[in-house]
């Protein structure tokens, strides 16, 4: 038998009041989806099952977990952790496709602050990265739009700036005020887009003395805003 496995992605809020703390504070995460499918080589296709099917099978119970929030899904309410999460999950798949194998649901986050340097690469200098988890809506949105609910991210924030060596310590006090919140009830934040939040950060920079060179804020894996100083 071969198996295969495919992700999806989804970016929600919740809270964890089973946990405590910042936990059961409202935030959110960007969430994976990993489908495991397993079965014999089809002998004139060469593959398992099409990846394409794995997603269509999938695809609406993505679209009910996909910027929400989850704590307001029925079968979420009283507990919208990561286990129950798959559990839900499963008992949307009432008939499981022939080669569904399982199911496995994560964060994609570092869930703490764990600063790390990423060497200069020939495009940008040696930066910074840390990542934060956040919920976040745009009310400035129309209603049809899926960002104006309530949802969340995992954010990946890469810096650079005039002081490398202590700019872990400012990255941290920028961490703490992110982490485990609703952007849009910090000061600044109330319209909480990519490009807002980068130059948020680029102004508390500011004031805990370093001179950013570049901030990029990563909203999901496959987008991001770069800000860079005209210095």
């Amino acid at each position: 038998m071969l198996q295969i496995s495919k992700y999806i992605y989804f970016d929600s809020a919740h809270k964890n009041e089973h946990k405590g703390g910042k936990w059961a504070q409202l935030h959110g995460h960007t969430f994976f989806v990993e489908i495991f499918a397993e079965g014999s080589l089809h002998s004139a296709h060469g593959w398992i099952v099409d990846f394409s099917e794995i997603k269509k099978s999938i695809t609406p119970i993505i679209n009910i977990l996909d910027h929400s929030y989850l704590n307001e899904i029925p079968g979420l309410e009283k507990d919208a952790t990561i286990p129950a999460i798959e559990k839900w999950f499963l008992k949307q798949l009432k008939e499981k496709p022939w080669w569904f194998k399982g199911v496995r649901i994560g964060i994609i986050g570092d869930l703490d602050f764990k600063p790390r340097i990423i060497p200069a690469d020939g495009v940008y200098p040696e930066l910074w990265h840390f990542s934060f988890e956040s919920a976040q809506s745009l009310p400035q949105l129309p209603d049809s739009h899926p960002c104006h609910h309530l949802h969340g991210h995992s954010y990946f924030v890469k810096v650079s700036s005039n002081d490398m060596e202590n700019l872990p310590s400012a990255l941290r006090k920028i961490y703490d005020l992110l982490d485990h919140h609703w952007l849009n009830e910090i000061t600044g934040l109330e319209k909480a887009t990519s490009e807002i939040l980068t130059l948020w950060i680029v102004q508390k920079l500011r004031e805990l003395n370093h001179s950013p060179k570049i901030v990029i804020v990563q909203e999901t894996p496959s987008s991001y805003c770069l800000w860079k100083s005209d210095e």
